[in-house]
């Protein structure tokens, strides 16, 4: 009889061993399961999404550098290829805007992606204004047209952009 008692306790103690063993596996494997996907979220709305945003940047700089350059530069040659460097640049920032947009968005960078898309396509659209009354050899003119368009919507691009990789720094800090 003592030895059935023993006996009991050992497969009581050992299934309780592995009753233990499975509730830690358990627990070890919905962990890592969440933890893989808070990296994955981490990593589309965190890098892959602030690096969207630097080719956004990127190219918009180029744009806007290259008004600047046209107007420092004397030589057509140098002119036109600003100017047909043009597409390029929107392009890329357009890519970027998209890839950014396939991130999941927090209200306040909605927002922000919102006055981004309004500024840059007000932008996009007066740009080619100015270059073609530069064109013309209408100085006072363009600068006057600059002064009311795209320096305007230049400037509200790129604040909007600060506020949109603000607003997505503090995501990525949350998500964290």
């Amino acid at each position: 009889m003592a030895d059935m008692k023993v006996g009991a306790r050992l497969v009581l103690g050992f299934g309780a061993a592995i009753i233990s063993v499975a509730i830690v596996a358990f627990i070890g494997f919905t962990s890592t399961q969440r933890l893989s996907g808070s990296i994955q979220t981490l990593d589309k709305n965190g890098v892959l999404a602030l690096h969207s945003l630097a080719e956004v940047e990127n190219a918009l700089w180029e744009l806007r550098y290259g008004v600047s350059q046209y107007i420092a530069v004397a030589d057509p040659v140098s002119r036109q290829k600003i100017i047909a460097d043009s597409p390029k640049w929107f392009d890329a920032l357009e890519h970027g805007l998209r890839e950014f947009n396939s991130s999941d968005l927090t209200p306040e960078a909605w927002a922000a992606f919102a006055a981004l898309n309004d500024n840059y396509s007000q932008y996009k659209a007066k740009r080619p204004g100015w270059f073609e009354l530069m064109e013309a050899g209408k100085l006072a003119e363009a600068y006057e047209y600059r002064a009311k368009t795209i320096l305007i919507s230049g400037a509200g691009t790129v604040k909007a952009l600060r506020d949109l990789v603000d607003s997505q720094t503090r995501a990525i800090a949350d998500i964290e």
